[in-house]
């Protein structure tokens, strides 16, 4: 019989769905594993880190070591970037997705943010700056 068949095709369609529709998240590493930590000159500057709640797609920006959440919001995944959108809706910074472990500033599309300072070291945020996942242990 064709329908049997075909009852079994759609639900196999229907499942290969559902289980795309929570890829989306997996793009980025969940901040219970780790942050994205900021890299200049290719070296760790330890002084941002940008974590994400994918679990209900928030965002935190840190300054670190004093660990101040400088920037928090809501975070959204779409083509291959992240935006993430300050509580207060006035600022939104743009990172390309370029693997799960290295996000890239997208200074054109992000809102100003000239230059964080931590107290002792100051760095500029420019287009390209790479932040790269860390999960906080030493190697």
């Amino acid at each position: 019989m064709i329908f049997p068949r075909f009852k079994l095709h759609m639900c196999t369609i229907l499942l290969f769905i559902i289980a795309l529709s929570g890829c989306g998240n997996q793009a980025l590493y969940n901040s219970s594993q780790g942050g994205y930590i900021l890299f200049t000159d290719g070296k760790d500057v330890s002084l941002l880190e940008i974590s994400f709640d994918v679990t209900y797609n928030r965002f935190a920006i840190t300054i670190i070591p004093q660990d101040i959440n400088f920037l928090t919001g809501t975070k959204k995944i779409s083509e291959g970037k992240v935006a993430a959108t300050t509580d207060d809706g006035r600022f939104t910074y743009v990172f390309q997705i370029q693997d799960k472990d290295t996000l890239c500033f997208d200074e054109n599309n992000s809102s100003s943010l000239s230059s964080v300072n931590n107290g002792s070291e100051s760095v500029q945020l420019v287009d390209g700056a790479r932040f790269v996942f860390s999960d906080g242990s030493t190697s």
